[in-house]
C-alpha cells in the first residue's frame, strides 16, 4: 500500500495529483484556479503568452498541442516556466483542512504552504513505531499523540522511551512521536 504524502496528506501514487480539501472553496478567486482543471493552481507555470496554469495539467496539454489552451499562441513544454512569485504566496496562503482532522477539525484550517510541515508533527497522523531490539523494528502505525501509550505494550520497547516532542508552527499543536 502506498503511504500518505508528505506535501497533500493523502495517499497517490508518487507521480499523482496532490490533493487538498480547501476550508471555503467558493471563496477562491477564479484567477487562482486552473483553467484545464478548475482547481486552484498547484506547481503554478506560466507559458510565455502570460497564462498560468497548473504545471501537470498544461504539460499534459502540450503533449496533446503545442499552444496555449486559452490564446492559441504556439508554445512547447520546453517554454513553461514558474509563474511569478506573487502568484505562487498567494497559492500557499489559500486555507486547507489537514487530511488527518475529524469533523472536529481540530487541527483548524492552515494556509495550503504551511500543510507539509504541519503533517511532519500532525498528532492526528499515524507514524511507525520505531521501537527496536535484536534487529526487529516494531513498525506499528501509532497516532502520533499515543507515542507514550503505545510504548507500554510494545514488545520491542525497553525501558523509558526518549519521546521526541514538537510543535506544529501553524496550529500551535504539541507532538510526541514514538522512537
Amino acid at each position: 500500500s502506498l503511504p500518505h504524502c508528505d506535501v497533500c496528506g493523502y495517499v497517490h501514487a508518487p507521480e499523482g495529483e496532490h490533493e487538498f480539501c480547501y476550508a471555503d472553496p467558493g471563496m477562491i478567486p477564479e484567477e487562482l484556479k486552473d483553467p484545464i482543471s478548475y482547481a486552484p493552481l498547484y506547481e503554478a507555470s506560466q507559458l510565455p503568452c502570460g497564462h498560468a496554469f497548473s504545471r501537470a495539467a498544461i504539460i499534459r496539454s502540450l503533449h496533446l498541442r503545442e499552444e496555449c489552451p486559452l490564446c492559441k499562441a504556439r508554445t512547447s513544454p520546453t517554454s513553461v516556466r514558474s509563474a511569478p512569485i506573487i502568484l505562487r504566496a498567494l497559492l500557499d496562503k489559500l486555507k486547507v483542512l489537514c487530511p488527518h482532522a475529524s469533523e472536529a477539525n481540530e487541527c483548524g484550517d492552515l494556509e495550503r504552504g504551511s500543510l507539509p510541515a504541519h503533517l511532519r508533527v500532525c498528532p492526528r497522523a499515524a507514524a511507525p513505531c520505531t521501537n527496536e531490539r535484536d534487529g526487529h523494528v516494531c513498525g506499528a502505525l501509532v497516532l502520533r499523540g499515543e507515542g507514550a501509550a503505545h510504548n507500554a505494550v510494545c514488545p520491542l520497547a525497553s525501558g523509558p522511551q526518549a519521546l521526541a516532542a514538537s510543535t506544529c508552527s501553524s496550529c500551535g499543536a504539541r507532538t510526541e512521536s514514538a522512537g
